[in-house]
């Protein structure tokens, strides 16, 4: 699942729901298609605004920590 610390927020790295995903986004000052742009940098990944919606509606779970984090 996304983490907070990607995000820059002072956590103990516990998995985010939709709605925090949504206020930590907001925050940023970024639109689904920028934050997902800004996620794709940096995690070498293709993320796109939908998937961005659906994670923050609970359409979809969000990104999952790796086993070796």
């Amino acid at each position: 699942m996304l983490t907070p610390n990607i995000l820059g927020l002072k956590t103990e790295g516990t998995a985010m729901d939709g709605a925090a995903l949504r206020i930590a986004r907001e925050a940023r000052g970024e639109t689904q298609q920028t934050f997902a742009d800004w996620l794709n940098a940096s995690l070498a990944r293709k993320y796109d605004k939908g998937r961005i919606s659906r994670w923050e509606t609970g359409g979809e779970r969000s990104l999952r920590r790796s086993s070796t984090c």
